[in-house]
């Protein structure tokens, strides 16, 4: 029968070998002195070779006690290590995330998020994207994406997707054009994210469904959202935009929501199918749900 050594009793051991003290060992270990001295009888009966010397007034270890701790002490403080490098980084997650967004609303909103889960969670990498919902979509399908933000419903099988957040479409412009009145929008100066704006036409499709959109007055087309902004307090233009994209503006009156109706629209959060998701994904996609309801409901 295989001699099998109890570590309790190697923790006795090794603990009186440093105190030379039943009483200090026992406090030590936070158990009864007579727990000490039957931990120490059994592990010498096992190995069939006494490890201490006793007297009224000492303890010691034998030859054969101090060779036994030089032996295996090291080994036993190894193992120790290494159990506590394993137990400490339960709970901890780490590793690389790559995240996809729109631009407006990555920059106003989702960035702040992962901002508050990297404080929160030190190991994390981030590597975030500001793609078109296509290219978020075709992240996620081909792996290049952890998880995405998107503004369509996604009804594919192999994609996971949880509805995160409305946001109104609105048209607006600055303070001292608002007071102009709107005849017909098609005759209004317009400025646009790119050249036939998939957000614009939505809107004016839905809104103003009788207007000829191929007659659309374009003055500017500016790939960025910070530009349009500019051009919005500088030139009496108009644009349709996301209230999250432009809150502060909003608040502070440089832009005027001027339109006969205000679009709701849903922001998606979206991953890949997976049957085991990776730990850290999974972490981040609760984090970030339960961040948008806090901030944004």
């Amino acid at each position: 029968m295989r001699n099998v050594i109890n570590f309790n009793h190697l923790e006795c051991f090794f603990s009186l070998a440093k105190t030379l003290s039943f009483s200090k060992t026992a406090k030590q270990l936070m158990i009864a002195q007579p727990a000490v001295s039957k931990q120490i009888k059994a592990l010498e009966a096992q190995f069939g070779m006494q490890l201490f010397l006793r007297t009224k007034h000492m303890v010691q270890l034998t030859a054969t006690g101090k060779q036994l701790y030089d032996k295996i002490y090291p080994l036993y403080h190894e193992i120790n290590s290494r159990v506590e490098d394993i137990t400490s980084s339960v709970g901890k997650i780490k590793g690389k995330i790559t995240f996809g967004c729109l631009e407006e609303v990555g920059e106003k909103v989702f960035i702040h998020a992962l901002n508050e889960f990297k404080k929160q969670n030190e190991l994390i990498q981030f590597e975030v994207k500001f793609l078109k919902a296509f290219e978020i979509v075709e992240g996620i399908k081909n792996g290049t994406l952890n998880l995405g933000i998107v503004p369509d419903k996604i009804l594919q099988e192999e994609i996971r997707i949880y509805e995160i957040l409305k946001e109104e479409i609105i048209l607006t412009t600055n303070a001292k054009n608002a007071a102009n009145k709107i005849t017909k929008v098609t005759d209004l100066p317009f400025v646009l994210y790119r050249e036939n704006d998939p957000l614009t036409m939505f809107y004016l499709k839905k809104v103003y469904p009788k207007s000829k959109l191929n007659k659309l007055n374009v003055e500017f087309s500016v790939n960025s959202h910070k530009a349009m902004l500019e051009v919005l307090k500088t030139h009496d233009v108009y644009a349709i935009l996301p209230t999250l994209s432009i809150q502060n503006e909003l608040k502070n009156k440089e832009l005027i929501n001027v339109g006969v109706k205000n679009l709701e629209t849903k922001l998606y959060l979206i991953h890949l199918e997976q049957e085991y998701l990776d730990k850290k994904v999974e972490v981040l996609r609760d984090f970030i749900k339960s961040y948008v309801k806090e901030h944004f409901a």
